[in-house]
């Protein structure tokens, strides 16, 4: 059960006795609410999310300097989308004096002219062919991945176990088999590598667990039971006034809610358990997470669903 932003500032508000003003209540509201939705893998929180892969573009020809960071095209209708991207200048087939190592774009200035992030290393050229394509797909919304599926769901690696397999990445199909978490995006949202890299569009569905997002309008709800964050906001506010101005009357209520911040998400972790299962314990197969057929965060609670398929 939860009560809106509202409802629980003016609660807080008077349990302080109004020493807070509703700005500050709310600033630690929010620190709270993003603590709790990131420290434990909450299952009321799973949902899922459907995108499309990029195919490769390897549209055009460029030509290039050795020491600079630009790269020119021919036919190549560059847009901005591809900041961020990587380039490989030439194919997988050409010779060793072309850069296979992919690098990452800086910017595009226009649909013929990219600045990478390094210089180009090696000889000059120019009517070469190149590659396209991002290395990390992000979530908006979510801020962990438990698992992708296309038509089958990808097995699940590593960004090392990657590294190790196929360092430039030159292995390619379509659709990939394979997903690896790659930690969070500059807006917080899961981050994750597709490889093989794509060689065409596809649709996927990804699955994950919902990130933090603010809460500021008056009706605004929190993603989990309103009691554990209304506590410890409290034992925050509390914290907050005695290292202000050293009152110790603000010792006893940080402590006392703290306790109740401490039962209060007991309670909420179980009652998750009971309803949801347990993420970390999400599987289709019971096999090891070495093999192809292990798939983390898709189709049974193996805690729960007993059914064998």
């Amino acid at each position: 059960m939860s009560v809106d932003l509202a409802r629980m500032t003016a609660y807080i508000a008077v349990v302080i006795n109004n020493e807070l003003t509703d700005q500050q209540i709310q600033l630690l509201l929010n620190l709270s609410h993003m603590e709790e939705v990131e420290e434990y893998p909450w299952g009321r929180l799973q949902t899922d999310f459907a995108f499309n892969s990029f195919q490769l573009y390897t549209t055009g020809t460029v030509a290039f300097t050795q020491g600079s960071p630009i790269v020119t095209g021919t036919g190549t209708n560059w847009t901005s989308d591809m900041t961020g991207m990587v380039i490989r200048i030439g194919t997988i087939s050409s010779t060793a004096s072309t850069q296979l190592v992919p690098i990452p774009i800086d910017s595009v200035q226009g649909a013929t002219q990219l600045t990478m992030s390094s210089v180009y290393p090696l000889n000059s050229g120019s009517g070469l062919g190149y590659q396209i394509f991002p290395l990390f797909y992000s979530l908006p919304g979510i801020q962990r991945i438990t698992g992708v599926r296309q038509q089958v769901a990808l097995g699940r690696r590593t960004h090392q176990w990657i590294n190790n397999a196929d360092p430039y990445r030159y292995n390619q199909s379509s659709p990939s088999r394979y997903f690896a978490p790659f930690g969070q995006d500059d807006n917080g949202f899961a981050r994750f590598e597709l490889w093989p890299i794509e060689t065409s569009a596809n649709a996927y569905t990804a699955y994950g667990l919902k990130a933090h997002i603010d809460l500021v309008n008056p009706t605004d709800l929190p993603l989990l039971p309103s009691g554990v964050i209304v506590n410890k906001t409290i034992a925050k506010c509390c914290a907050t006034l005695y290292a202000r101005n050293g009152d110790p009357r603000w010792v006893s209520p940080r402590d006392y809610h703290s306790g109740l911040y401490a039962e209060s998400l007991a309670r909420a972790i179980e009652s998750d358990r009971e309803e949801f299962g347990v993420i970390g314990q999400i599987q289709d197969k019971s096999t090891s997470p070495d093999s192809d057929s292990f798939r983390p965060g898709l189709d049974q609670f193996y805690n729960r669903d007993t059914e064998s398929y």
